[in-house]
C-alpha cells in the first residue's frame, strides 16, 4: 500500500523557507560502528535489521526529513546472490526505513521537540529508494534487472527513487523513462560524482551536464554527491548556472585517510556544519552527507540549516546566479585551524578562458602548434612511428630520432608501451626528445589503458607545460593474458571518451590548445563500424586519423573509401616495412589489425636480411605511391628499430 505522503516532496520544497536534511552516509557509519566492511551493509538488512534501523534513526534524531534506504550497492548484491534473495533484502532495506520513522513518530509527539530545523509538520518525511550507481557496462540483461528491481520497490509503495554517485548521465535516462512511464507521479534523483576539475567520466563539463539536464522532464532533481567534502563540492555548486529544477548536494566529510589500515575521515562535525554554510547560500534545496559523514555531521549541518534561514531567508534556485568560488587550498583552514569560508564571486566578475567558440579557427590559434599550422595550410606531413627505448640508455635512441629528423620527418610518434609491455613512457620521452629535435615535433601516444582519469589531466597539463601540443589517442591493448593476476588494466575512457575529455581541457582550461589525432584501423573486420567510431572522434575535436599500415589491394581500396567518406578528416596514411619472411607471416596471422596480401609474404621467402629490406623498400614506396591520392600525410611504422631502412624510405616517398 502507498503511503500518501511519498509524492509531496517537491510540493514541500517550493514551499518550505528553508533547504531541507537529508540523512549522512550509510556504509562508512555502518562501518564505523561495526568494524565490518562496507560492502557488508546491505546484508544487514537480514542479518542485522535492527541496526539498520537504529541507524535510520540516528538520522531522524538529529533532524533528517529524508532517508535514503540502505540499497545502494543493490547490484553488487546481486552478484553475490540471486534475485529471490535480492528482493528480500530489498523489502527489508524498506522496511527498516519505515520502521524507523514510524517509531521514531510514535516516540514524538511532534518533530520540533527533537528536531534542529525550525519545521513542526509531523508528516513530512520522505524515503527515498535508492538504486545506486548505474554501471559502465548497461546491456539489456542489467536494465532488465534495473527494471525487476524498480517493480519491486514500486510493489513496496516507493514513489521517490534516487540514482547517486553517477560518473556521468549515460543509462540515466532509461531508467528514468522506465520509472516515469510505470508511475508518472514518481519524483526521480539524480547525483552526481563530480571530480574537484568539473567534469564527468564522459568528458564534459558539470555546467554543461546540469544545463542539458534541466531539461529533461523524466528528472526532478539534480544533486551533487561523494567524491570531495564541502569545499571542493562549493567549487562545482558554483560552476552551475540557475536551474529550474531542485538541487541536491550531499558533499563527502571530507578526504579521507588511511590509519591502521582502516579508511577514515577526520573532518569534524562542527567544520563540515560551518562549510555547508556557502553551499546553502548557493541555493541548495536539499542538504546532507555521503561518505564519513555521520549524525554527528548532519546535526551540526542542522544548525546552520537553521540560523541561516533565519538569518537570510529563503534562497531559491530561481534568485541564484552563476558562481565561482575562489579560495586557495592552502587558506581552506589557517594554520591555527579557523576554518575559512570561500569568497564567492559573480559571472560578472569571472574571467571566461574559451580556446574555441565558434566553429571557425584563425589562424593565429595555431601560432603554437607546427603541426597544425602546416595541416590547415593544406601541406603533405610525414610522421614516423619510433618505439621509445626498453632500457635507460636513451643516446642510442636520441641518435636515432636525430637521423630520422634529418632524413625529412616532420613528426615522430612515441607508442605507449605497445602490446602492453613496459617500455619508457610515451609523454616523457616526447619531453626528452623536445630538447634534441629542432624542428620534428614529438608527438606522445596517449593510451586510455593504465591512467584514471586524474592521471590523463596530470599528464595533459605536463605536456602542455612543456609545449607538447600534439597526441595521439588510442584505446590501448589490454594486459597479457599471464599478467593478469598480477596486473590490473585501467580503462576510464576509451578513444572517443578521452577525445571528448581534451577537448572540454581545451575549452576550459588550456590558453595553448592540444591537436587531437585518433587511430583508424583500415584493416577491421567491418569497416563501416570503423568508419562510424571514426565520424564520432571527429565529432568530439578529433582532427586527424592515423591509419594501420596499408599492406594489401583491400587496403589501398579502403582508402580510397575512408577518403570519400571522411573528407573533413585529416588523414595519415599508415605504411610499415616487412623485414622478413618470419616477420611477414607472424603479421599476417598473430598481430591485430594487420591484413597482409599473400603474395607481399611469398615475396620475402629465402629473402636473408639485405634482400629482405631491398623488397620491403620496393613494396613500401609502390604502397605509399597508391595510397597517395587519398592521403594527406604518411605515417610511417618503424619495425626492429630499423631506423637506416626508414631513412632510405624517407628520401622515396617525401617527394610524393
Amino acid at each position: 500500500m502507498k503511503q500518501t505522503n511519498q509524492h509531496q516532496l517537491i510540493q514541500r520544497l517550493n514551499e518550505v523557507t528553508c533547504p531541507i536534511l537529508m540523512d549522512g552516509a550509510m556504509g562508512t557509519y555502518f562501518h564505523k560502528l561495526t568494524g565490518q566492511p562496507a560492502d557488508a551493509c546491505e546484508e544487514s538488512n537480514l542479518q542485522a535489521p535492527e541496526l539498520i534501523t537504529s541507524i535510520h534513526r540516528s538520522y531522524l534524531e538529529v533532524g533528517s526529513r529524508v532517508l535514503r534506504t540502505n540499497t545502494y550497492a543493490w547490484l553488487d548484491y546481486l552478484s553475490r546472490y540471486d534475485r529471490e534473495q535480492t528482493d528480500t533484502m530489498i523489502r527489508a532495506a524498506y522496511g527498516a526505513a519505515r520502521l524507523a520513522l514510524a517509531e521514531f513518530k510514535a516516540e514524538q509527539k511532534s518533530v520540533a521537540q527533537t528536531a534542529t530545523v525550525p519545521d513542526t509538520d509531523t508528516d513530512m518525511f520522505f524515503i527515498l529508494a535508492d538504486l545506486g550507481f548505474l554501471p559502465d557496462t548497461f546491456g539489456e540483461e542489467v536494465f532488465g534487472e534495473f527494471k525487476h528491481t524498480i517493480d519491486t520497490w514500486m510493489d513496496l509503495g516507493a514513489t521517490h527513487f534516487i540514482c547517486e554517485t553517477l560518473r556521468d548521465d549515460r543509462y540515466l535516462l532509461d531508467v528514468a523513462c522506465y520509472i516515469k512511464e510505470k508511475l508518472p507521479e514518481t519524483c526521480v534523483m539524480a547525483s552526481f560524482a563530480i571530480p574537484p576539475d568539473g567534469i564527468t567520466a564522459a568528458g564534459e563539463p558539470i555546467d554543461i551536464l546540469f544545463s542539458r539536464l534541466d531539461e529533461m522532464p523524466e528528472l526532478d532533481i539534480l544533486g551533487l554527491n561523494c567524491v570531495s567534502g564541502p569545499v571542493p563540492t562549493t567549487r562545482l555548486l558554483s560552476r552551475i548556472g540557475p536551474l529550474k529544477k531542485k538541487l541536491s548536494v550531499c558533499p563527502n566529510a571530507g578526504y579521507p585517510t588511511v590509519i591502521d589500515r582502516q579508511m577514515v575521515f577526520p573532518t569534524s562535525p562542527a567544520y563540515f556544519g560551518e562549510q555547508m554554510r556557502s553551499i546553502l547560500r548557493l541555493g541548495a534545496n536539499l542538504v546532507g552527507g555521503c561518505c564519513g559523514t555521520t549524525p554527528f555531521h548532519i546535526k551540526e549541518l542542522a544548525k546552520v540549516v537553521a540560523d541561516d534561514c533565519v538569518t537570510a531567508g529563503k534562497r531559491s534556485m530561481s534568485q541564484r546566479v552563476a558562481t565561482e568560488v575562489t579560495t586557495k587550498e592552502s587558506s581552506i583552514e589557517s594554520e591555527a585551524g579557523q576554518s575559512v569560508v570561500p569568497v564567492v564571486k559573480t559571472a560578472d566578475e569571472i574571467p571566461v578562458v574559451t580556446a574555441v567558440e565558434t566553429g571557425e579557427e584563425s589562424p593565429s590559434a595555431h601560432a603554437h602548434n607546427p603541426i597544425l599550422q602546416r595541416m590547415t595550410q593544406g601541406q603533405r606531413l610525414i610522421a614516423v612511428e619510433y618505439d621509445s627505448p626498453a632500457t635507460p640508455d636513451i643516446q642510442p635512441y636520441y641518435d636515432g630520432a636525430l637521423a630520422i629528423e634529418e632524413a625529412g620527418a616532420d613528426a615522430l610518434t612515441i607508442a605507449d608501451c605497445p602490446v602492453a609491455r613496459p617500455r619508457g613512457d610515451s609523454s616523457l620521452t616526447a619531453a626528452a626528445l623536445k630538447q634534441v629535435l629542432t624542428h620534428c615535433e614529438p608527438i606522445p601516444h596517449l593510451t586510455c589503458r593504465d591512467r584514471n582519469a586524474n592521471a590523463t589531466k596530470a599528464i595533459l597539463l605536463g605536456l602542455n607545460m612543456l609545449e607538447i601540443f600534439n597526441v595521439l589517442i588510442v584505446t590501448g591493448d589490454p594486459i597479457p593474458q599471464e599478467d593478469r593476476d598480477d596486473i590490473k588494466g585501467v580503462f576510464n575512457f576509451n578513444s572517443v571518451v578521452l577525445g571528448e575529455y581534451i577537448r572540454t581541457l581545451n575549452e576550459t582550461l588550456f590558453a595553448k590548445p592540444f591537436n587531437v589525432a585518433g587511430a583508424f584501423n583500415i584493416n577491421a573486420l567491418k569497416l563501416e563500424y570503423e568508419l562510424e567510431r571514426a565520424r564520432r572522434k571527429i565529432e568530439v575535436g578529433v582532427k586527424t586519423l592515423f591509419t594501420q599500415p596499408v599492406m594489401s589491394e583491400r587496403g589501398v581500396e579502403r582508402m580510397a573509401q575512408m577518403r570519400e567518406e571522411l573528407p573533413e578528416a585529416y588523414i595519415m596514411g599508415g605504411i610499415m616495412p616487412i623485414v622478413s619472411h618470419r616477420n611477414a607471416l607472424y603479421m599476417q596471422n598473430e598481430l591485430s589489425g594487420m591484413y597482409i596480401d599473400d603474395d607481399i609474404v611469398a615475396r620475402y621467402e629465402g629473402k636473408n636480411r639485405d634482400q629482405g629490406e631491398a623488397v620491403a623498400l620496393d613494396i613500401t614506396v609502390r604502397l605509399a605511391e597508391q595510397i597517395s591520392p587519398y592521403i594527406d600525410g604518411f605515417y610511417l611504422i618503424t619495425p626492429f628499430n630499423r631506423v637506416d631502412l626508414i631513412c632510405r624510405i624517407l628520401s622515396e616517398i617525401k617527394n610524393l
